[in-house]
């Protein structure tokens, strides 16, 4: 959702949206970690390993890239100035 978000509203400015697609990619990133992190069992039911990193790896990218297309969406917005706010 937060790519869709991404690509649907790039033409238009918004800073608000650019932070919560870096939210969404950072819980992405930080979920996935944290599973990472959990001990539990590494062997399938047939009793062979299983590869933990090659499973989480490719969710984990994501999650980055997730968060660098806020933060291109951020960069991207026009800077405001205080002053422009108060006189709408």
């Amino acid at each position: 959702m937060p790519i869709i978000g991404y690509f649907i509203s790039r033409k238009e400015s918004s800073k608000t949206l650019g932070i919560m697609i870096i939210i969404s990619g950072l819980l992405i990133v930080i979920c996935s970690a944290t599973f990472l992190a959990m001990p539990g069992s590494l062997t399938k039911d047939d009793g062979t390993e299983r590869n933990v990193i090659a499973e989480f790896g490719p969710v984990i990218a994501v999650g980055v890239f997730i968060v660098a297309l806020g933060t291109i969406k951020i960069k991207k917005s026009p800077k405001t100035s205080l002053n422009q706010n108060a006189n709408l």
